[in-house]
């Protein structure tokens, strides 16, 4: 099972969730109909995804036996899981966080800034959270900061503007 994000909220009255995702760039998850729903606290459930929609700042999704906004907002925080299987191959240029994780990051100018530990998913941008060592560096994950991925090579390179790794 992969995570690919997580609900942001509930939308309009119905039921709908707003899905915040886990791919630094477009995921298309209409062909998606079983997820697994992990709470932030509580036992995992299987739900059916009975509607995907696109909307202007993403994916609404709608589950079986969730009708009303007060079912949706309980729903608030938890993480969405499939299987990996059903989800395409990530574009060129695009990349599930699960592949960032672990990445080695170093400057354009090849100093190291450390490692990649996690992800922090934005309304703009998402951030790479970094392990300097010395504390965590928060990245923006947008083109021109982001200079290169390469997950073959285990290597992030960032063009970081002036005080970005300054801590």
């Amino acid at each position: 099972m992969m995570t690919i994000g997580a609900v942001a909220g509930a939308h309009g009255l119905r039921g709908e969730v707003r899905f915040s995702s886990c791919l630094v760039g477009h995921l298309d998850i209409t062909n998606v109909q079983e997820v697994i729903l992990v709470p932030p606290k509580g036992a995992p459930e299987n739900r059916r995804l009975m509607g995907v929609r696109r909307g202007p700042k993403g994916y609404m999704l709608k589950f079986e036996g969730v009708d009303s906004r007060e079912d949706a907002e309980r729903l608030m925080g938890a993480e969405l899981q499939v299987d990996a299987a059903l989800l395409p191959p990530a574009e060129v240029g695009e990349y599930y966080w699960r592949d960032l994780v672990g990445l080695k990051v170093e400057t354009v100018n090849g100093e190291t800034v450390g490692t990649v530990k996690g992800l922090i998913p934005g309304g703009g941008h998402d951030l790479l959270v970094v392990d300097t060592g010395s504390r965590e560096a928060l990245i923006p994950a947008v083109e021109p900061i982001i200079a290169s991925v390469d997950v073959e090579k285990g290597l992030i390179v960032v063009d970081a503007p002036e005080g970005l790794l300054e801590g």
